[in-house]
Parts: structure tokens; sequence; C-alpha cells
């Protein structure tokens, strides 16, 4: 019988991270999931995938994605402030909230993706071109389209990611 020093419950996002949290300080992990493999994945199958994070600019988009030059002047990257995403968590929660938490949530959302990239997550591909607000009322947003296109064509999964 093998052993493990750790051993993660469950196969959604937050056992993914603290699968490889552990695993980056040298311990052994295993994953045990009791749902199917079409029903796996914990809370992150029932949202979707979509994960939202602060972003000021296409500069800390940079830090996610490779994005060149020319797309950054030619696109609407809009943004997701820590502003608008307080704003949001509070509206959503109608004020029911630990501020300590949120506030853990919502500054450290970048470093968070950051850290998720370098640990080259594939699956994050998909979670960030869903997280954007791309809807303009009547559909999809030509930004919403291209960064469709950035991630599927040029994202993570078809060459290593940088080291932050």
């Amino acid at each position: 019988m093998k052993t493990f020093d750790v051993v993660v419950v469950g196969k959604g996002n937050a056992a993914n991270c603290a699968a490889l949290a552990a695993r980056d300080t040298g311990v052994s992990v295993a994953m045990l999931e009791a749902a199917a493999p079409d029903e796996s994945g914990g809370n992150s199958r029932f949202a979707g995938g979509v994960m939202r994070f602060v972003y000021d600019n296409v500069n800390d988009l940079r830090k996610l994605i490779d994005i060149t030059d020319e797309e950054a002047r030619t696109t609407d990257w809009e943004s997701n402030t820590r502003d608008q995403f307080y704003d949001d968590l509070y509206r959503v929660t109608n004020f029911r909230t630990d501020p300590e938490l949120s506030e853990a949530l919502i500054t450290q959302s970048l470093d968070a993706m950051v850290w998720l990239r370098s640990q080259v997550v594939c699956a994050l591909c998909r979670t960030i071109a869903r997280s954007r607000r791309w809807s303009t009322g009547s559909g999809v947003s030509s930004a919403a389209c291209r960064w469709k296109f950035l991630v599927a064509g040029r994202g993570w999964c078809k060459r290593p990611p940088k080291r932050p």
C-alpha cells in the first residue's frame, strides 16, 4: 500500500490548488474524487470554471497570457478593478460577507491567477476566457471574441508559460 504525506479530497479548483501548494512544499500528495469523471470538479464545475480576479489593464493580463503590442493597442481589454470587485461582492451578498476574507479574496486574486499559471494549469485557459464580462447587451463584444481567440489559439496549453 502506498502512503502519502497529504490527501486532498475533491477535484475542483480549491482541491487542485491545495494539492499543488502541498506539492510545492515537497510532500507527496494524493487526490481522491468520489464523483464520476463526468460529474467531478467540485464547485468549479457548477460555476462553469469561472474565476474572477482583479486587473486594471492589459499589463495585468499580460502576466497571464501573451498579448502582442498590436493586440494591446487595438483591443478594448476593459478592467475589473478592486472597487468593482468589492462592489459586486457586496451587492450579491447583501453586505453579508466576512470583511477579512473578502479583502484576501479580492486583493490577492491576481497573484493567485499568476501562481496558477506558474503551475501550468491548462484548464485555466478556459477559466480566464469565461471570467470576462463580455456581453454588450446584444451579444458578445469584439473584445470577447478576440480574448477567446487569444486563449484558444495561443493559450498556455500550446506552449509552456513564462515563469513570473
